[in-house]
């Protein structure tokens, strides 16, 4: 869509539309109120970066996503100063911008496979310091993948429509990849509104 901006901005507008609905069980999460210099890693047009940093004062944010999309997050956070940076760059091929100290995948790793996740879990492990957080917000399905209505049409929606892979998994393969990418202490907090759920763990 980097080449039909018309159409990368709606469809940006629209996730931006469906991350409202979800996204107050995860500005209010007392995970997050330690972290002082968070990377949103596939921050999109960073609506859900501006609603982070209004809500914790202390809170900087660097977005990371494609250069394309990164023009559409500079315009939602133009009000915001010097508290919101933009690093534009692709997932895969680039290093993830370091000096933050917790990163966050946002309905962002539901998209790829399970290596794919690692992969992405791996980069955000060595770009965090000692003590550094990872944080994954998005959908669960239950543990047995046999409940969860708005999960399901998800997984339909990804597979079917968009990229042919991914789904939303259950919190427990969320907690092994942490694992497999080397973070302790991984936990995961359920029962979030919209079949969400908040897995997050500590870089050792």
């Amino acid at each position: 869509m980097s080449h039909q901006p018309e159409r990368e901005a709606l469809f940006h507008a629209a996730m931006s539309a469906f991350t409202l609905r979800s996204l107050p069980a995860l500005l209010d999460h007392p995970e997050l109120s330690s972290v002082r210099h968070l990377l949103d890693v596939g921050g999109g047009d960073a609506t859900t970066t501006s609603h982070l940093v209004r809500r914790h004062p202390d809170l900087r944010v660097t977005v990371f996503d494609l250069p394309s999309v990164s023009g559409l997050a500079e315009d939602t956070t133009a009000d915001l100063g010097d508290r919101v940076r933009h690093h534009p760059g692709d997932l895969f091929e680039d290093d993830f911008p370091t000096g933050v100290d917790g990163v966050l995948f946002s309905h962002l790793l539901e998209i790829f496979s399970g290596e794919q996740i690692v992969a992405l879990l791996t980069k955000a492990y060595q770009a965090l310091p000692a003590g550094g957080r990872v944080f994954v917000y998005g959908y669960h399905v239950s543990d047995d993948e046999t409940a969860g209505i708005f999960s399901a049409r998800l997984s339909l929606y990804l597979n079917v429509l968009a990229s042919g892979q991914g789904m939303a998994y259950p919190a427990r393969d969320y907690e092994n990849w942490l694992g497999m990418a080397g973070f302790e202490d991984v936990r995961t907090t359920s029962g979030l509104p919209y079949e969400h759920g908040l897995t997050y763990g500590v870089k050792k």
